[in-house]
């Protein structure tokens, strides 16, 4: 199977995965690269690689530093009311002086610093259309995807089948632009 390549800012070609997603008014085309291997509660990519040129981390592990640390659990799902979430908050970190400055916090740090609420939208049998559920996640600004802005990253992730995830995006844009 062919895939879409893209050539990146930086000049390097890279094979990706593209979703489409409807806004008012707008069609947007998303371009996720293949090497990603995690999904947060929105259907994103959780960032696992650095950026080429630019000071970026990857958040996966960051989570398994987090989770060798104080405990947290990227296949737990966060509420902001909850008893663990609360335990969780306040308890301290040490990450390196690289990742410190990336996310903006000090190295010497608690896990509140990292996380950040979110709202997401669930569907299943009773709620088709969606409904809302506001989470807790770790929240990063990645210099290397534009337009730059803070995301926060819900978990529980999960492990991404990259071949079959790229066939059904792809399936689904040439669906929906009817080629």
């Amino acid at each position: 199977m062919s895939r879409p390549l893209v050539k990146f800012l930086d000049g390097r070609e890279r094979s990706v995965c593209l979703r489409l997603e409807d806004h008012p008014g707008i069609k947007v085309i998303i371009l996720y690269p293949l090497n990603s291997l995690a999904a947060d509660q929105r259907g994103r990519l959780v960032p696992t690689a650095n950026t080429a040129k630019n000071a970026a981390m990857s958040v996966v592990k960051l989570a398994e530093s987090l989770r060798e640390q104080v405990g947290f659990a990227i296949h737990q799902t966060y509420y902001p009311d909850r008893a663990e979430l609360a335990e969780l908050r306040p308890k301290r970190i040490r990450l390196s002086k690289r990742d410190a400055e990336v996310l903006g916090v000090a190295e010497h740090c608690t896990m509140a610093d990292l996380l950040a609420e979110t709202d997401v939208r669930w569907s299943d049998a009773d709620h088709p259309e969606g409904r809302p559920v506001r989470l807790v996640g770790v929240r990063y600004t990645d210099p290397g995807l534009y337009p730059l802005m803070e995301r926060v990253y819900p978990t529980p992730w999960t492990r991404c089948d990259r071949e079959a995830d790229y066939r059904q995006a792809w399936g689904e844009f040439e669906r929906r632009l009817g080629t």
